[in-house]
């Protein structure tokens, strides 16, 4: 298995916005907790401060836990909205623009 960095290093930067990758729970990079409540497996976010989002089915999950956003799993529309909105924050941030709400 290769490392994160090793795939990314394949990889021509100048042609990417954006590389979405599954797996690679102990890097530090954000992350999208995805959390199926069928699966009954822990939450990883409270051990991992690198989570920004759980997208979850779990309807007795707290709206926000941990003030994360909670995106609904089954809707990749929503989620995909998100990754751009925080991108954008990401590229503002980086240029000091105001964030706009």
């Amino acid at each position: 298995e290769p490392s994160l960095r090793q795939a990314l290093d394949v990889l021509d930067p100048g042609r990417l916005d954006l590389v979405l990758v599954e797996g690679f729970k102990a890097e530090a990079f954000p992350k999208i907790e995805l959390h199926r409540a069928a699966l009954r497996k822990p939450l990883l976010f409270p051990h991992d401060p690198n989570i920004v989002a759980i997208a979850t089915d779990d309807t007795e999950l707290r709206a926000d836990p941990a003030g994360l956003t909670r995106l609904p799993i089954n809707r990749p529309a929503e989620i995909a909205d998100f990754i751009v909105d925080l991108i954008g924050r990401g590229a503002r941030a980086q240029t000091n623009l105001p964030l706009e709400r």
